[in-house]
């Protein structure tokens, strides 16, 4: 299966489809929880090969002849008729209804019907037919044993032989266009066709062995990897190779170029370089967990973001590839291949009918937040929030700021208080937060989600909105008789110095609460009497030319 993500963003979250005897189950919240579905296939075959058209229509190959499709995304998946029994290693659909298959013993298929039915392709080869690649639907090549590559250029009704004379399997195949090809033969020798393969030339470094995979930009620009950290890299088109200084000894065995200065290579033991000017200098990223397993397929999917996969599992980096966290897919190794179909939905295949796949483009998402919202009451403005799902959930900060109506400008964003979360739960949550004594005016709030192990995510932002008061005024205090403690709630219409004192019955001042300069809005104050007599006392509200005054009771 090939496929270039040159210039695309992704994102994961998985969402796992695991095949075992009898039984398919399905999660869509990272294993917490599992839904049972039909089985997808015999529990002993290897998958070997997957590809998506779109988000629906999907089609998986593997072992004794297995042609598995999908139309809904790979929530059920069925058998097409058998067409031999021998192990198939690549699928690729072209266009939706037009698709090969190739594998063992020369056995090669062509459907135009989106896998209904096969029909078999004679080759007059006898050895193993390994991978498919086609840069457009009328022109396709197939790498083969013995150093031997099919071409079409009408669509696959007709192919001829291209023969490398090198007498090994092609392990890399590409064609950055219909003329210009790369491949790796037998992982010893570089081959490089400039007119569609009708004739190739070894263009091997000098004293390169043990090759394993390569990148083209064009014709030109070309980079190899192999055992051993080496990484060769022709600026001409093969004539002449520079051994680029890697700083590891791991073997390689994955590359992908964004452009033809930024990227990064796979290899043993979890090791993934990365370069930012076309590998004059490669740097080791740091990577969450190094596995002994090796990393066999990389790929950029923007300037920040890319992805790896390794045998059990996924790196997934959304910071120029600097860093790189592990996502365990299972803990049976030996994942072989990986397709998406856009930015979001993705699948990968491996040993023992093991599917799995992504909706959300692949990061393992700690909380899924299915409501926030805000409602306003005077100056209290209430945020509630919904969750689905939790996974290693510590809590919300929840955070504000203002925006000025008149320069439409947002101010620094201010933390008011956090809220604790569930840790790890499959039951919804709800959770709710009130802001106290917020002045006129227009705000955003937004919730900083954090995992227990520090990492965090911003949610979405929501506006509320307080007005001004439409007249001065002052509440009653609550409760009323009280002891020892009391609210009082006022409003005022504009900007200014306000006081607000507390008098007993004969007019002496005994607190004030107080006396400060605020913006207009209504405002909420407690009044503690502790130490204070019992009796009537009065409280009275000042700004500007201003004033009310009112009377309440403390009764012990």
């Amino acid at each position: 299966m090939k496929n270039d993500y040159n210039g695309q963003k992704f994102s994961f979250h998985f969402s796992y489809y695991v095949n075992i005897p009898e039984l398919q189950f399905k999660t869509t919240n990272g294993g917490i929880s599992w839904e049972k579905h039909e089985c997808l296939t015999n529990p002993m075959n290897f998958l070997r090969s997957i590809h998506f058209e779109d988000n629906n229509t999907g089609w998986i190959a593997g072992e004794n002849g297995l042609i598995l499709k999908t139309t809904d995304g790979g929530s059920s998946w069925f058998n097409l008729t058998a067409i031999t029994t021998w192990e198939i290693y690549d699928i690729f659909f072209p266009a939706n209804d037009v698709g090969y298959i190739c594998g063992v013993s020369g056995e090669f298929y062509k459907t135009t019907d989106s896998g209904e039915s096969w029909n078999f392709i004679e080759t007059g080869l006898d050895h193993s037919l390994i991978s498919i690649h086609f840069p457009d639907i009328a022109n396709g090549w197939v790498g083969a044993g013995y150093g031997t590559i099919l071409h079409t250029s009408d669509g696959g009704n007709t192919w001829e032989i291209q023969n490398t004379n090198l007498g090994e399997g092609i392990v890399s195949l590409h064609f950055a266009d219909e003329n210009s090809g790369w491949a790796i033969s037998g992982h010893s020798a570089v081959i490089n066709s400039t007119n569609g393969g009708i004739t190739w030339e070894n263009k091997t470094p000098d004293g390169a062995t043990n090759l394993n995979a390569l990148f083209p930009i064009n014709s030109s620009k070309c980079w190899v990897v192999g055992d051993d950290g080496k990484i060769y890299h022709t600026r001409n088109g093969g004539i002449e190779w520079t051994e680029q200084v890697s700083n590891t000894i791991k073997n390689l065995y994955s590359i992908h170029f964004l452009d033809s200065l930024r990227g990064c290579v796979g290899g043993g033991n979890s090791t993934i370089l990365r370069t930012n000017n076309g590998g004059d200098n490669w740097e080791l990223a740091e990577v969450s967990h190094n596995w002994a397993y090796p990393v066999y397929s990389i790929f950029l999917t923007g300037e920040d973001f890319g992805w790896a996969l390794s045998t059990d599992g996924v790196f997934y980096s959304n910071d120029s590839w600097k860093n790189w966290t592990y996502q365990l897919i299972h803990d049976y190794p030996s994942f072989k291949s990986i397709h998406f179909s856009d930015l979001n939905h993705g699948w990968v295949a491996g040993p023992l009918g093991y599917v799995f796949k992504t909706e959300n483009g692949g990061i393992i998402v700690p909380v899924e937040l299915t409501f926030f919202g805000s409602s306003v009451n005077g100056n209290l403005v209430t945020l509630e929030w919904d969750t689905a799902t939790e996974l290693n959930n510590f809590g919300f900060e929840v955070e504000r700021t203002n925006v000025s109506e008149k320069k439409n400008e947002i101010a620094a964003w201010k933390k008011l208080g956090f809220i604790s979360g569930a840790g790890t739960t499959t039951l919804p949550q709800s959770y709710s937060f009130v802001d106290k004594n917020v002045a006129a005016g227009k705000y955003l709030y937004r919730l900083k989600q954090i995992d227990n192990d520090g990492r965090y995510e911003y949610s979405d932002n929501i506006e509320a909105i307080v007005t001004t008061p439409a007249e001065f005024s002052l509440g009653q205090n609550y409760p009323n008789p009280f002891n020892p403690a009391t609210h009082i709630n006022y409003s005022i219409t504009e900007p200014g110095k306000v006081t607000l004192k507390v008098f007993d019955s004969v007019g002496r001042e005994v607190k004030t609460l107080l006396e400060n300069f605020q913006e207009a809005g209504r405002y909420e104050i407690v009044f503690d009497a502790q130490g204070l007599a019992n009796g009537i006392y009065i409280y009275s509200l000042n700004s500007g030319d201003k004033k009310l005054t009112k009377k309440m009771l403390l009764l012990k």
